[in-house]
C-alpha cells in the first residue's frame, strides 16, 4: 500500500471535488449527514453517560458517510442505509478497538500535558466557577497547557486521521493502519492544513461575519441561516475527506 504525497493547493482542491460531489445528490448526503449528527448527539442529550454511549459510533458512522461518497463517486445512488453499512461483525470490532485506542491515546496526551505543565485542574474550576478576570499566572498555565496539548495530539490524530476506512474496507490491520494513516498525513501536511484551514474560513468565520449581520436584521432568517450552512458543510466536508483520502490511497471497495 503507497500513501502519494501532493502539493498544498492540492488541499484546495479537495474541497472543491467534495463541493462538486455533493453537488450530484445533495438530499441523500445531506440526509445521511443530519442523520449521523443526530446518532451522535441525542445519547448527550438525553442520558448521563451521553458521551460514552456516543465514543462507539464516531468511527462506524464516520466510515458509513464515506461508503456513501464512495458509492456516489462510483455513478451509483447513495442510500442512506449504507450509513450503518460498519455495524457488523465484520467491520464493527476492528473500529471499536480503534476506538479504544483513540480513547487511550486522548486520555494520555492530555495527562502528559497536564504533568508537564502541572496544570491545577481544581484552581482552574474555582476561578472558573467565581467569574471574573484570570490571573495572569493562570493564563500563562493555560496557554503552555495548550502548547503542550497541540504537541501531542497533533501527531496522533495524524495517526487516526485515516485509520478507520483503512481498517474498515481495506482490512489493514490495527497498528499498520494508524502507521499508513501517519505517514499519509505527513507527506500530505501541507495539503491537509490548506484543506482545513480554507474550510474553517468558509465555515466558520464567513458564516460569523454573515450572522452577526443577519441576525441584527432578523433573528429567524440567522436561525434558518445557521441551520442552511451546518447542512451544507457537514456532508461536503465528509465528500472531501473521501477525495482526499481517495487521491492518496487510490480507489476503495464499496458495497
Amino acid at each position: 500500500m503507497q500513501a502519494h504525497a501532493f502539493p498544498a493547493r492540492q488541499g484546495w482542491r479537495w474541497l472543491q471535488a467534495g463541493f462538486r460531489l455533493w453537488l450530484r445528490a445533495p438530499l441523500p448526503l445531506t440526509s445521511s449527514a443530519m442523520t449521523m449528527l443526530m446518532c451522535l448527539l441525542l445519547p448527550i442529550v438525553l442520558t448521563n453517560i451521553g458521551p460514552l454511549l456516543t465514543l462507539p459510533l464516531i468511527f462506524p458512522l464516520q466510515v458509513g458517510m464515506f461508503l456513501l461518497c464512495s458509492t456516489l463517486a462510483e455513478g451509483r445512488f447513495p442510500h442512506v442505509k449504507l450509513l450503518f453499512a460498519c455495524f457488523t461483525k465484520a467491520r464493527l470490532p476492528g473500529l471499536l478497538l480503534l476506538t479504544g485506542v483513540w480513547l487511550t491515546g486522548i486520555l494520555l496526551c492530555s495527562g502528559i500535558a497536564l504533568a508537564i505543565t502541572r496544570f491545577d485542574i481544581q484552581a482552574f474550576a474555582a476561578i472558573a466557577a467565581k467569574g471574573g478576570d484570570i490571573p495572569a499566572g493562570t493564563q500563562s498555565q493555560i496557554t503552555k497547557l495548550a502548547m503542550w496539548m497541540a504537541l501531542f495530539f497533533i501527531p496522533f490524530n495524524m495517526a487516526t486521521f485515516f485509520a478507520a476506512p483503512l481498517i474498515a474496507l481495506r482490512k489493514v490491520p490495527l497498528f499498520k493502519a494508524l502507521f499508513f494513516s501517519f505517514i499519509a498525513c505527513w507527506r500530505n501536511l501541507a495539503a491537509l492544513f490548506v484543506m482545513l484551514f480554507v474550510f474553517g474560513i468558509l465555515g466558520d468565520i464567513l458564516p460569523s461575519l454573515l450572522l452577526s449581520v443577519i441576525g441584527g436584521l432578523s433573528a429567524p432568517i440567522a436561525g434558518m441561516f445557521s441551520g442552511f450552512m451546518l447542512m451544507v458543510l457537514v456532508p461536503v466536508l465528509c465528500a472531501a475527506y473521501f477525495s482526499c483520502a481517495r487521491d492518496i490511497f487510490g480507489d476503495w471497495p464499496t458495497p
